[in-house]
C-alpha cells in the first residue's frame, strides 16, 4: 500500500470496497506491505498528521491487519502525532493500544503467519530504528529482522525474533 494522505486513503479504501478485498486477500494468504500512509492503513487506527486533509481529527478505524497504531517518518518530531493518537485512544477506550513508529525509509510487511517484517531502504547509511510505543516506554525493532508477537501477552508485547 502506497503513501500519501492517510485520511484520503482510508476514505478511498472504504468507499471503493478495497478494504474488504484486502481483508479477503490477507485471509487467503497474501502478504500485505505498506509504506508511509499505506503502512498506517494496515494498523488498527488512523490519525491526522501535518498536511493531512482533515487536521486534528480524532483517531479513526482503518484496516486492522496489524495490532498497532502505526506512525510513519515522524522521528524529527519525536513521534508527536502517533503519540497524540495513542494518548487520545487511551483516554477513550479500555483496550490497550500499541504504537509502531516507522522512520523515514522504512516499510512493513505482514506475512500470513503473523510475522511482521520491518525493512529500511538501502540508501540510508544509519537509519533510525523502528519503535514499539507501549505507554511511555519505547522498544527498538532492529531493521531487516522478522518479529512475531507472543500470542499470550496482552498489555506489554513481547516480540521474539524469527529466524530468517
Amino acid at each position: 500500500l502506497a503513501g500519501g494522505d492517510p485520511y484520503v486513503a482510508h476514505e478511498a479504501y472504504s468507499r471503493s470496497g478495497i478494504n474488504h478485498a484486502l481483508g479477503r486477500a490477507a485471509a487467503g494468504g497474501a502478504v500485505l506491505a505498506g509504506v508511509s500512509a499505506g503502512a498506517m492503513q494496515l494498523g488498527t487506527q488512523g490519525f491526522s498528521v501535518d498536511g493531512c486533509s482533515i487536521p486534528d481529527q480524532d483517531p479513526y478505524p482503518v484496516l486492522g491487519m496489524m495490532p498497532f497504531v502505526i506512525g510513519a517518518h515522524e522521528e524529527a518530531d519525536d513521534w508527536y502525532h502517533v503519540s497524540l493518537a495513542l494518548e487520545r485512544l487511551r483516554s477513550t477506550h479500555s483496550e490497550p493500544f500499541i504504537g509502531l513508529a516507522l522512520p523515514f525509509g522504512s516499510a512493513i510487511a505482514l506475512l500470513p503467519d503473523g510475522t511482521l517484517i520491518v525493512a529500511h531502504s538501502e540508501h540510508k547509511n544509519q537509519p533510525d530504528p523502528a519503535l514499539l510505543l507501549v505507554g511511555v516506554r519505547r522498544h527498538t525493532l532492529p531493521p531487516g529482522s522478522r518479529w512475531r508477537r507472543a500470542p499470550s501477552v496482552e498489555r506489554d508485547p513481547v516480540w521474539t525474533r524469527v529466524p530468517l
